[in-house]
């Protein structure tokens, strides 16, 4: 399960989860309303009996949580989503709420919890060759990491992703890359660096507001 649309099962549900996807934004910041209408979403998928749809329904509802902070609320429907997933043997999907899981969890302070989730999302990408899930993954391990005090293996997990992600000019993700960055930095007290981190996320956040604001309109 995961973000996404498909304009040929109908024009009302895809502007549903288009406007959605916006709300949920972290630039955006509607959580409320993206939870509102992926509930909509929800609500059909249940009444056709499509149970792909309704786990990534649920899956997009988690994740409207997880930016809101609502991790108690994340958990729960990334781990139904999940259950799902499992009675319909879609590996893929497993792969990716495991992850979630682990990211949510993280942040939650149960980092060793975590990690494991993480690291097997990470072999499930490296075998798959899908390199940006890979990278998304090392993103979350590097989070992950710094949580357990592995600060060394954390700034390797967080380098190979910003490789990927600078090749790609990603600014989203670039975005989260320089906030690991300046929190490991900083855990490290090399703030001089963290600073500089800084820096670059600012100027990234201000590309990604000049695209929210064209989105938004």
């Amino acid at each position: 399960a995961a973000i996404g649309g498909n304009a040929g099962s109908g024009g009302r549900r895809y502007t549903l989860n288009a406007m959605a996807n916006l709300y949920s934004d972290p630039h955006v910041g509607e959580f409320n309303k993206a939870i509102e209408y992926y509930r909509e979403l929800l609500k059909n998928d249940l009444a056709i009996g499509a149970k792909g749809a309704v786990a990534t329904a649920l899956f997009n509802i988690a994740s409207a949580y997880e930016e809101k902070g609502d991790y108690e609320a994340a958990l729960r429907d990334f781990r139904r989503a999940m259950m799902i997933d499992r009675a319909l043997g879609d590996r893929e999907a497993i792969v990716e709420e495991e992850r979630a899981i682990g990211r949510v969890l993280t942040a939650q302070g149960k980092a060793e919890e975590a990690l494991p989730l993480i690291d097997r999302a990470a072999a499930y990408y490296a075998e798959a060759g899908n390199a940006d899930a890979l990278a998304r993954t090392r993103i979350a391990r590097a989070t992950a990491l710094r949580g357990l005090g592995r600060l060394d293996d954390a700034m390797r997990a967080i380098e190979l992703a910003h490789e990927h992600y600078r090749e790609s000019d990603n600014p989203r993700y670039l975005a989260f890359v320089y906030t690991e960055r300046a929190e490991i930095l900083a855990a490290r007290g090399d703030w001089p660096a963290a600073y500089f981190q800084a820096q670059a996320l600012r100027e990234i956040e201000s590309r990604l507001e000049k695209r929210t604001n064209q989105e938004r309109t």
